[in-house]
């Protein structure tokens, strides 16, 4: 009995072996041949209706053996890189969403405000092709100063050089390129070493905060009711700096600026300029799926909220039309509608005007009549729990 058990052992443990020594000899040929770092690049259009190049993402795609070993270096890479992550970076993390980016900073923003007299100035900025300015051997020294494993390193510098491009539109392909710098958007590393790459961009000043979600960056700056933006000023030239070190390109036409100010009396702001050229004020802006207005109200974000619903109500009726099981209709009302309307709501719900609360709920009971069904729960309801 106990010879079958040591025979087993040894049986289970020359396979293990052998799938080892394998699945070595198969990445290390995926790595030393070209067709292993070959991306096809296939132009997304990030708008309906696009003007320029820059309106299309390149996102790359590998083969799936890459792709495996993307996964395998990421399980090696992750537990590294935990100590030194920016804490307000809030992609591609455990426990982390864009709702807590959200959260963050609206919540931030209250507690400011609600001492008389002072008010924010919020920059949000705009990188161009943030992912594919990426240079690797900054990445490299950024690694090697967080103590990450040298072979892991020298991989990743490996994995990032000498890769072969090609852009493929309607069965078409263009002719090869190789390429030394970027991340490709796509990949499974790629988030993860740009999280790497921006961990060391954070505040130096007390009343400021650098908000990041991947590449939206947003400057929070929290002026007290003496006036003095020399913090947050200051914080906006530094990350300027950072970013011409890092190579990373400031689109200032698309960096818009918006300030919340309650106090009365009329206060002429300076405006901010970035390379010496004025940043745009506006009225209200969308960051990461959420209209904000100077003034904090909400009904833009309703207004937004009940379009897209109202869009997928066309689809709820035909469901209805046709008539499919109740169970099954308010089975896509949670998945399609519910899931727009409860998006952040802990971040606007509590402060939205009666009136455009009584618009969500009007919507909801539509539902209900087209569902069948006294179940689906109104948006105040939704708000408590």
């Amino acid at each position: 009995m106990v010879l079958m058990v040591k025979s087993s052992k040894c049986v289970m443990n020359s396979s293990l072996t052998f799938i080892i020594i394998f699945l070595t000899c198969l990445y290390s040929l995926i790595m030393s041949q070209s067709p292993g770092k070959t991306s096809h690049l296939v132009p997304i259009p990030k708008k309906s209706a696009f003007s320029v190049l820059n309106d299309l993402r390149p996102v790359a795609l590998t083969s799936i053996p890459m792709k495996i070993l993307e996964r395998l270096v990421l399980s090696r890479l992750r537990p590294q890189i935990l100590d030194h992550e920016d804490p307000l970076q809030f992609a591609y993390r455990e426990k982390r969403s864009v709702e807590d980016a959200i959260l963050f900073f609206v919540d931030s923003m209250y507690r400011h405000l609600d001492s008389p007299g002072n008010f924010a100035r919020v920059l949000f900025v705009d990188f161009s092709s943030a992912f594919n300015t990426i240079l690797p051997h900054i990445l490299v020294d950024k690694m090697c100063g967080c103590g990450i494993n040298y072979n892991l390193t020298k991989w990743v510098l490996d994995f990032l050089t000498n890769r072969t491009q090609r852009v493929f539109v309607n069965g078409i392909v263009s002719s090869d390129i190789v390429m030394n710098t970027g991340a490709p958007q796509g990949c499974v590393l790629s988030p993860v070493l740009f999280t790497l790459y921006t961990s060391d961009c954070r505040s130096t000043q007390p009343n400021t905060h650098i908000v990041k979600f991947a590449d939206d960056t947003c400057i929070l700056g929290l002026i007290k009711k003496n006036g003095d933006e020399t913090g947050y000023r200051h914080e906006i030239s530094t990350f300027t700096n950072w970013c011409d070190e890092n190579r990373l390109q400031l689109n200032v036409s698309k960096t818009k600026e918006l300030v919340v100010d309650f106090r009365r009396r009329g206060h002429r702001l300076e405006r901010i300029e970035i390379r010496n050229e004025p940043v745009e004020q506006v009225h209200s802006y969308k960051y990461l799926g959420v209209s904000i207005t100077e003034k904090l109200e909400w009904g833009e974000h309703v207004n937004t909220v009940l379009a897209k619903t109202n869009q997928r109500m066309f689809f709820l009726r035909k469901l209805s039309l046709f008539r499919l099981d109740a169970s099954l209709i308010s089975l896509f009302y949670n998945a399609a509608i519910e899931t727009i309307i409860t998006f952040c709501l802990a971040a606007w719900g509590g402060n939205t005007t009666a009136r455009d609360m009584a618009k969500m709920n009007t919507l909801v009971r539509k539902a209900r009549r087209v569902c069948r069904s006294d179940d689906l729960r109104s948006v105040d309801e939704l708000l408590i729990g």
